[in-house]
């Protein structure tokens, strides 16, 4: 088990982090949704993985998730919808 201690993303390292996921998994930028930097600053600073506020965001504004990994599959966090 590694156990060296990582150093914590800066902010713009975290924001481009945030930026991909939203195109990864949202299929639109940053800017496309919000564009502000206050929410992301607060969730910076209060420790959040970019990973655990876009998934946030994402339930909050009820915004379709996307599954790379499965072409096929559309569903909004928390509710599984299939193909029919």
């Amino acid at each position: 088990m590694d156990t060296t201690p990582t150093q914590p993303l800066s902010f713009e390292d975290w924001f481009r982090e945030v930026d991909t996921l939203c195109q990864r998994h949202l299929l639109c930028t940053w800017h496309d949704l919000c564009g502000d930097e206050p929410p992301l600053r607060q969730s910076h600073e209060m420790g959040d993985t970019p990973m655990a506020f876009v998934e946030w965001w994402a339930q909050k504004y009820e915004l379709i998730w996307i599954d790379p990994n499965d072409k096929w599959s559309l569903w909004t966090l928390g509710t599984t919808r299939s193909r029919g």
